[in-house]
């Protein structure tokens, strides 16, 4: 029974971590995502502030552009790709930081007439991040397991134990056993049944009590009454009548 127990309250357990732990894995994962692209959109803004301040009057950028400013906001291993209005009605691009970037993760700004930028960063540094976000998350998620494990071994032995000792009972009731058990076992269902069999040994030893009390009143008159008739039998079997002597032989054998 404890077995079983344990294994329902476990599944139950696991289920409920697996319902809850890959859900928040799948979140965290995104949110860290979420955190290196908000980061990447901050910088950009910082970026398209730094170009439009070097715009003139007539919102383009008269010679070169001013690339200092910029790479101090450009992350390292990271590129970026500027595109701005000279005069002329032409756009000019510049690429700021590595030429080439591996697994990149892109964010994109569009300042309109004033030009667009691109930022691409290497992602690996996210996916570590992310890493260990769902391994914190895995960490939490074992220790409820392990601690929904504890708790199902320690209900299972509360719940099991008190049943048996109820079953084991019961049977000795039922072989004839009437001694009343003071044993509680703080559950209330449990104890309740321990109060009805308590109430039913009573009951049961009161009226076999009452029934040999009645039996043994009983055989007591029946032998009197057995005894005065063997009596009189004795007697007719002193009769001179041989007949009269076979039939009070017969009846005493009968009684």
């Amino acid at each position: 029974m404890r077995r079983r127990i344990l294994l329902s309250i476990l599944a139950v357990v696991i289920l409920i971590a697996l319902l809850l732990g890959l859900p928040l894995m799948y979140t965290a994962w995104l949110w860290v995502e979420d955190l290196a692209r908000g980061d990447m959109q901050h910088r950009l803004d910082r970026l398209a502030a730094e170009i439009v301040s070097q715009e003139g009057e007539q919102g383009v950028i008269v010679g070169a552009l001013d690339a200092a400013p910029l790479r101090l906001a450009v992350p390292d291993g990271a590129k970026l790709t500027v595109i701005y209005p000279i005069p002329g009605d032409v756009e000019v691009q510049v690429d700021i930081g590595e030429s080439t970037v591996e697994n990149p993760l892109i964010e994109s700004l569009s300042m309109g007439r004033s030009g667009a930028l691109r930022l691409e960063a290497s992602s690996d540094w996210m996916r570590s991040m992310q890493r260990q976000a769902v391994g914190a998350v895995a960490l939490v998620v074992l220790a409820s397991l392990g601690a929904g494990a504890a708790v199902a071994s320690v209900t299972a032995r509360r719940l099991a134990d008190p049943l048996r000792d109820v079953a084991d009972r019961a049977a000795r009731l039922a072989e004839g056993d009437f001694r009343k058990d003071p044993r509680r076992h703080g559950i209330a269902e449990l104890d309740r049944v321990s109060d009805v069999l308590d109430a039913v040994t009573v009951e049961i030893s009161g009226q076999l009590q009452r029934e040999r009390a009645l039996v043994g009143d009983v055989s007591h008159q029946l032998r009197s009454r057995l005894t005065a008739v063997r009596l009189r039998l004795d007697e007719l079997s002193g009769h001179p009548d041989p007949a009269v002597v076979d039939e009070a032989t017969e009846a005493l054998a009968q009684v």
